[in-house]
């Protein structure tokens, strides 16, 4: 089954960029936009009045080329790790904080296969070396062992499992809409995906072995894009039920639902939790351009005396961040 243009325009960024990093386009290249560097990205305000979790945010940089880089969580430091002429994208960084799984498409042949590397970008190496199948979006399992993906290896976008060398992939959904964005929890027990599987964007979560599938959220707009907090209890998704879209926080169960910052008119998509709980990323989509923002969040999505802070800051199509453990 291949993706079609309302899905699109409903699941995804409203950018090319996500749409080339997920499906497999080809990007294009334009003298109106430079090659990012380092100091194409700007020095951030001052963000350090409350003190910030330590280690790096990865995330996803467009500018003629798509790729990875890591930044500091006040936007400082900032630093390229892939320089190929594919798309690179979607970055999770391992449980140990020691590697980063993402996507890419640099072999040339328009599909999307999962890669290994170190934080300073070194060492990049194919998940699947001798794979001819359309793998991405990883998640580690908390003890490092295992990374669930999405693949195509079955003819539809189904979740998958194997070993952290890529030994022993197993099937782990099999519905007829597409499986996707599967987040491990913390705790190891469980897996949240998205899934199109009732005719709609849904949050599901199942166990880590597949069994028991259950719906977690219930609207008729998008909801998408899982994120576990750092104890396994809560889970920040996106959600189009207030018309634009907006993350959310619910319990795991599904329950208490409730949107992050009241009374945002742009889009807020693809959360990501600090370590400690405390924080929270996300990309800020305004038009065509998207930039990763920090808030601190207390409880059920409250804010806590801190209002969002851009902290990517660059002319180019800033998204997907994750931070170190």
């Amino acid at each position: 089954m291949r993706l079609n243009s309302s899905f699109l325009q409903n699941a995804l960024l409203p950018t090319l960029f996500i749409a080339v990093a997920v499906v497999g386009c080809t990007n294009s290249t334009s003298e109106s936009s430079p090659t990012p560097t380092v100091s194409d990205m700007t020095a951030t305000p001052n963000v350090t009045a409350q003190p910030l979790p330590e280690g790096r945010i990865a995330f996803t940089v467009k500018g003629p080329n798509i790729d990875i880089y890591v930044m500091n969580p006040d936007g400082n430091d900032k630093m390229r790790l892939t320089e190929d002429d594919g798309i690179d994208s979607w970055p999770v960084w391992s449980p140990d904080g020691m590697r980063i799984a993402f996507n890419s498409q640099r072999t040339g042949d328009g599909h999307s296969r999962l890669y290994i590397m170190n934080p300073d970008g070194s060492d990049q190496t194919p998940l699947f070396p001798d794979s001819t199948y359309e793998d991405f979006q990883a998640t580690w399992s908390p003890d490092g062992k295992r990374i669930a993906f999405v693949s195509r290896r079955s003819g539809d976008m189904e979740i998958w499992v194997a070993n952290a060398d890529g030994s022993d992939p197993v099937q782990l959904t099999d519905s007829i809409g597409f499986d996707w964005q599967p987040r491990w929890s913390p705790d190891g027990k469980k897996i949240a995906f998205s899934t199109q599987r009732d005719n709609n964007w849904e949050v599901y979560s199942m166990n880590a072995d597949g069994s028991d599938p259950t719906r977690l959220t219930e609207s008729e707009g998008y909801d998408a894009e899982p994120a576990w907090s750092p104890d396994s209890t809560r889970i920040a998704f996106v959600s189009t039920r207030n018309t634009h879209r907006a993350v959310w926080i619910m319990n795991a169960d599904g329950s208490d639902p409730t949107i992050m910052i009241p009374g945002m008119e742009e889009d807020t998509l693809q959360p990501a939790w600090s370590p400690d709980g405390e924080w929270m990323t996300y990309t800020f989509a305004s038009g065509t351009n998207g930039e990763v923002y920090i808030t601190r969040i207390d409880g059920m999505a409250a804010l806590k005396g801190f209002e969002p802070v851009n902290i990517s800051r660059n002319f180019l199509d800033d998204t997907q961040s994750a931070w170190q453990p």
